[in-house]
């Protein structure tokens, strides 16, 4: 399933670019290309898109967010956001 469900503003396309393309990405991921552009038509799968989470939301200036994508679930994969939703009074 595509990313670009609304919750974040960036599409599958989107997030490969900002990682600097197919061919980085699969080197990233220690994958071979064709898995990577194969995310182009069928979507990321959600265990890679974790893999790039964090950089993805430092690349796209706030468009991708952790804590938007899996709000259920986004202090099991990064417990050191707490610190940052205990600073907002969350």
């Amino acid at each position: 399933m595509p990313n670009n469900d609304g919750m974040n503003n960036l599409t599958d396309a989107e997030i490969i670019a900002l990682r600097g393309g197919v061919t980085n990405v699969a080197r990233l991921l220690e994958i071979k290309p064709p898995s990577v552009h194969e995310w182009l038509e069928k979507g990321i799968p959600d265990t890679r898109l974790r893999e790039l989470a964090a950089q993805i939301e430092i690349k796209s200036a706030g468009r991708f967010m952790r804590k938007t994508r899996w709000p259920e679930k986004y202090l099991f994969y990064w417990p050191e956001l707490a610190d940052e939703t205990q600073g907002q009074g969350a």
